[in-house]
Parts: C-alpha cells; structure tokens; sequence
C-alpha cells in the first residue's frame, strides 16, 4: 500500500522511506537473519541476499530520487498571489469558496482561512467534490452549497463561469488580475487594487 502511494504521489516518498524496509524485513523473513535464528535453524543465505538486494535497491532509490523530490519547486505563477496578498489585507468576513486547484496553494498561503476544499479529493469525500463542481461551474443549486456552508467571500479562477453566476446574484467584485477574482456578498469591500 505504502508502495503504491510512494508511487502515485511524491508526497508519500518519506512515508514510504520509514515504512518500506520495516515492511521488507518482516514480510522477507530479514528479521530472523538479523537476529539470532532458532537454534534448530540456521539463517537461508538466499533469503538474506533477497533481502539485501531490496534494500540495496531502496536505498539506491531514495538517494537517487530524494534531492529530486526535495528540489522540486512550486512555479508560484500559477497561483493567485495577487488575490491571497488582497485577502490578506481585506480580511472579508466569513468562509472562503476557493477553487479546487488552488486549494493546497491556499493551505500554505492563507492559512487565516480553512479551504473549501484541496487536492485531497480521498479526505473530502464524493459530496463535497461534487459540491465544489457544482459550485465552480455555476451549475442549479450552487447558492444552497454556499448557505449550508457559510460561504461569503469566494476566490475565482479568471475565466470561471462562476464569475458571471456571482455578478447576476449580487455579489461584489473586490479584486481582479488575469489569474484570479475575488467576490464578497457583505458590506462593500473598499478600495479595489
């Protein structure tokens, strides 16, 4: 399991660091060839070298791929600095609706505001995925999403069709950049940057 999301994601390659070869030694029986065998038995010389083959092969692995992952950067071009720089100033009252992709941008950006959702779509759950879709493509019923949630403030992506839905409904445009706009339904947002 821990293989397979190492494998899927790279944020799991440091869970599958420290659980991989605790796994390994157990399953491959490395653990009687560590310790003391049974005295009736003595230690299998090809199990013991299958088992170090694999942790030769681990650890190859992450020396080779780890400064790989570690030097991965986060191209901050595709995320809507402009906006998060003008929620942080503003302020605007209430929970924020943002957009799915931006969702872990905003965890470490604008931690003053819990996300709607992320890209852990597995934590959230079908419901508030299809919410969120709903929401974001300004579908029948994306106003009852914003109520059962509390929603007063929502950040957009440039050419949402959400933008369109949000204007016709009363909501006041606060920021705008080609990337990203920000929507307030309460009180008047002040000066737009």
């Amino acid at each position: 399991m821990v293989t397979a999301m190492a494998l899927v994601s790279r944020r799991h390659l440091a869970l599958f660091a420290v659980v991989a070869p605790f796994a390994w030694v157990t399953s491959l029986g490395w653990d009687e060839v560590l310790m003391a065998a049974p005295p009736n038995r003595k230690p299998d010389p090809l199990r013991a070298g299958v088992c170090l083959g694999f942790f030769i092969y681990a650890l190859a692995f992450l020396v080779l791929k780890w400064p790989d992952a570690a030097a991965h950067r986060v191209d901050l071009g595709s995320y809507p600095a402009g906006a998060v720089s003008y929620l942080k100033r503003s302020r605007p009252p209430g929970q924020l609706f943002n957009a799915f992709n931006w969702g872990g941008y905003l965890t470490w950006a604008l931690p003053e505001y819990p996300v709607f959702v992320d890209g852990r779509s597995d934590v959230y759950g079908d419901e508030i995925i299809i919410q969120s879709d709903r929401v974001e493509r300004a579908l029948p019923g994306w106003q009852e999403v914003f109520l059962h949630w509390d929603i007063h403030a929502v950040l957009a992506s440039g050419g949402s069709p959400l933008r369109e839905a949000l204007t016709k409904d009363g909501w006041q445009l606060c920021y705008q950049d080609p990337m990203a706009e920000v929507y307030v339904d309460t009180g008047p947002c002040g000066t737009v940057p």
